[in-house]
């Protein structure tokens, strides 16, 4: 029985998209820290009853799947550079990208730092932009909250978003599921007869959209054809989300990709729980007795399936022992060794760590311990090469993620305020960590010496020392710093 005040959540469309729907939960829930139950559901899998009665509460202190998406996602750990390609016809970007531009004040790259944890674990992310008379939203919406399609030209593309809300409704007040729809396919690939479409229907339980409630929560009848609210100053319609991927796939949605690094640390959760045990309970030698009983055993558990016959014990108690009158021989106490090495112990599931780590594209070479020692409990850390790696493999899919934020930012903003900010030609430059002393003294010389043997162009000497600028850029700086040099150079 759902007690919420809130009413649950529809089920998917179909069965395809519910299994998408319930793996992209599981990551979320796992990247957020609420993974309990999931673990509890993986124990399940590998222990009975009895078993996991006696393991106690699980560990969640080992999450390999947070730890290295949160150690990989420093895209925005700088706030990135724009810049515009087009000459200023109109407003200043001032008022959109400056240090109290709209952009600035919405909070989109603290919140893109955010977005690029769940993009890099759940492989895609949505990221929904709205302006009303207060500025710019930007919203994360989670791909298990969607249905879309896209145009075979642009797989990866959606043309189709059905977003499923939990929003008030304005007659009766009550929360109530809905789906707000926006499509702008061309009738031939399956679109509205009329042309680009933005609608709200409610949702019933199966998922499937219910009646048409457009009216009530955007005041028009009909928001289809002509009157569709998305588009740019040449007319052409645009959908307010921006699908970010991980990897470029070829496909809209490629949730399963690393489905290993997920159930890996799910393991991973099982095998600390059970170390956790061995420690708590069988890290000594373990007593046995033959021809006695124990006064004062009681039952941990009224559950006949789960009853275990114990008694508290710690090392200030003293335990009673009787003669069993039904015993036969002498009666005799003894002990076996402890059950388990928890130093081995722990140095084979830190093994297992790194393996399960090596599947979200990570070189062995650059995941270690903190402190060097594989038995010890520090979480696993990546090299700074390793972090510039990634920034280096997921600048591309983000910068056209970004670019297209940007430019349906300022398309909202156009057309709600008539402003005449450019609606194209953004360019985005991510600031790269920051090498060592050492690194950039060894990077220095290095192009030098390319570039005294006629091997490496001073443009790409600076493209190599700022990382993520595009050659146009830095022939334009490089013109720039000549430039003021001459001048600072003249009597």
């Amino acid at each position: 029985m759902n007690s919420s005040p809130y009413p649950m959540k529809p089920a998917a469309p179909d069965l395809a998209v519910q299994d998408r729907w319930d793996y992209t939960s599981r990551v979320r829930d796992m990247l957020s820290g609420q993974w309990t139950q999931h673990l509890e559901r993986e124990m399940a899998q590998h222990i009975g009853q009895d078993r996991r009665a006696a393991w106690g509460v699980p560990d969640l202190s080992s999450n390999v799947l947070k730890s290295v998406v949160t150690q990989l996602s420093v895209l925005y750990d700088r706030e990135p550079t724009v810049y515009v390609d087009q000459d200023l016809d109109g407003d200043s970007l001032d008022g959109l990208l400056g240090r109290d531009g709209l952009v600035t004040r919405a909070g989109l790259w603290p919140l893109m730092s955010r977005v690029q944890k769940l993009v890099v674990g759940c492989r895609e992310y949505f990221v929904r932009v709205d302006v009303s008379d207060k500025g710019l939203t930007y919203r994360p919406v989670a791909p298990d909250l969607v249905v879309a399609e896209a145009s075979p030209d642009l797989p990866d593309v959606p043309t189709y978003i059905r977003e499923l809300q939990l929003r008030r409704h304005p007659e009766t007040g009550k929360p109530t599921w809905i789906w707000e729809v926006a499509d702008i396919r061309t009738p031939e690939d399956g679109g509205h007869p009329l042309g680009p479409r933005w609608a709200f229907h409610l949702s019933d339980e199966a998922g499937q959209m219910g009646l048409d409630v457009t009216e009530l929560f955007t005041g028009q009848p009909d928001q289809s054809g002509e009157a569709y609210p998305y588009r740019k100053a040449d007319g052409s319609p645009f959908l307010p989300w921006v699908l970010y991927h991980a990897e470029k796939s070829g496909k809209l949605f490629d949730a399963y990709h690393s489905r290993e690094l997920m159930t890996g640390s799910l393991t991973i959760g099982v095998l600390y729980t059970m170390w956790l045990h061995v420690v708590r309970d069988c890290s000594w030698p373990q007593r046995y007795m033959t021809g006695v009983s124990i006064d004062g055993l009681g039952y941990e558990d009224t559950d006949t399936k789960r009853r275990r016959a114990a008694i508290s014990m710690d090392p200030a108690s003293i335990l009673m022992l009787s003669v069993d009158p039904d015993a036969t021989g002498q009666p005799m106490v003894g002990q076996f060794q402890p059950a388990s090495d928890v130093g081995e112990l722990l140095a084979a599931i830190s093994q297992y760590e790194h393996r399960v780590a090596s599947f979200a594209g990570i070189s062995p070479a650059e995941v270690s311990r903190a402190n060097g020692d594989p038995r010890s409990g520090y979480a696993l850390s990546i090299t700074r090469e390793g972090q510039r790696e990634a920034q280096r493999r997921f600048e591309p899919q983000f910068r056209r993620g970004d670019q297209r934020l940007l430019e349906i930012s300022a398309c909202l903003v156009n057309r709600h305020t008539g402003s005449s900010y450019p609606e194209s030609g953004y360019r985005v430059q991510y600031q790269s960590i920051p090498l060592s002393p050492n690194e950039l003294q060894a990077q220095r010389e290095d192009l030098i010496a390319k570039m005294d043997a006629g091997l490496l162009s001073p443009v790409d000497a600076y493209m190599a020392l700022n990382p993520g600028i595009d050659r146009p850029e830095a022939i334009f700086r490089l013109q720039e710093i000549r430039a003021e040099t001459l001048a600072l150079s003249a009597p």
